[in-house]
């Protein structure tokens, strides 16, 4: 269904309050003076191929961490959705990628996607364009709901770098690139899949990154993200 301009303007103004109210609840205290982007680290991290709009997603993706090059297999995805106004919007595809596919029921293996340490990689492509205050404030939204186990002052920067990278918006099309290696590292790529930018190491910081999109507070086609674990060979 398609928004007419009274409720797109309504849902502008929706975005622009809720997201300042957010950033009051969610990360309290005054706002530094310069906004932290993602940490410049070196950047050894990339993902290949590429994914275009249009293209299905791979069996296998390649991870390249310097010199250590390691294939991963997809292990299924799903598109989220969000209720706007009067209907379900579809906002992007997400598809799991990792080194060595979990096993067990299927919430046994969604538990394992973001709570075990490893090569896994997800691949975000949006369905439609949406505003960076949109994606910023589905982030802030995932943050107050399931980031209970993590120290939010002691990750203020790592968390405003995210915050700052998916401020950009995107449009029909795009990609984002989330790629976690050995350690509990991650690194994001904003439409490109070279050269990813670090965000953080810290484990606790790490698994809720990736539940956000595995665990238990995601929307019901989460289990879409080890459907290909379950098919018969």
């Amino acid at each position: 269904m398609r928004l007419g301009l009274w409720g797109w303007t309504a849902l502008a103004w929706m975005g622009v309050i809720t997201a300042a109210l957010v950033d009051a609840i969610v990360l309290p205290g005054p706002p530094p003076a310069t906004i932290k982007t993602l940490a410049s680290t070196p950047n050894i991290v990339s993902v290949h191929p590429a994914l275009h709009k249009g293209d299905p997603f791979p069996e296998t993706i390649e991870l390249r961490e310097a010199e250590i090059k390691t294939t991963l297999s997809r292990t299924g995805g799903y598109t989220r959705s969000r209720f706007v106004l009067i209907t379900d919007v579809d906002f992007y595809e997400v598809s799991s990628y990792v080194e060595t596919p979990p096993t067990g029921s299927t919430n046994e293996m969604l538990d394992s996607l973001w709570r075990d340490d490893g090569r896994k990689v997800y691949l975000l492509r949006f369905v439609i364009s949406v505003p960076g205050w949109q994606l910023r404030k589905a982030v802030h939204d995932e943050i107050a709901r399931s980031f209970d186990d993590v120290p939010l002052d002691e990750h203020r920067a790592e968390i405003d770098g995210l915050l700052k990278a998916f401020a950009s918006g995107a449009s029909a099309g795009d990609v984002f690139y989330l790629a976690r290696s050995p350690g509990d590292r991650i690194h994001l790529g904003v439409r490109s899949e070279k050269n990813l930018d670090f965000v953080t190491s810290a484990p606790a910081l790490t698994r809720a990154i990736w539940r956000m999109w595995a665990g238990p507070t995601a929307e019901p086609g989460r289990a879409g993200l080890v459907s290909r674990l379950q098919e018969s060979p």
